[in-house]
């Protein structure tokens, strides 16, 4: 082996711990505050009542503004559905005139020949 590797195993060996090391972190990991996780945040918030009350509270009022949000735009949608089937009643209405008119005038230029040949005969 290298030189190196020597050193690096003297390094890393196994040493123990000076006396006392075991009390003095137990102290430090006492002094310092408790970390409060976000679940026990909120468990703490919903365990009072007035607090569970304000958040169901909240929690209906979003679902009826919901609401409100989804029915106003189904009506804009079916406003909008009806307006395309008057337009399409008003073509259509327009288009039956105009055949009509076109129908019309075909059958007095197919029959105004016959009636200019019966006159000279």
């Amino acid at each position: 082996m290298t030189p190196l590797d020597d050193e690096l195993r003297n390094l890393l060996k196994r040493k123990e711990p000076p006396a006392g090391f075991a009390n003095r972190v137990m102290v430090v990991l006492d002094e310092r505050p408790a970390r409060v996780t976000l679940g026990q945040r909120l468990s703490g918030f919903f365990r009072r009542p007035a607090l569970r009350w304000v958040a169901v509270a909240a929690v209906v009022c979003v679902i009826a503004v919901a609401g409100i949000i989804r029915h106003q735009h189904q009506q804009r949608v079916r406003q909008r559905a009806e307006q395309a089937i008057m337009a399409l009643q008003i073509a259509r209405s327009e288009l039956n005139t105009a055949l009509q008119q076109v129908q019309y005038m075909t059958v007095q230029a197919i029959s105004a020949p016959r009636e200019t040949r019966a006159r000279k005969e």
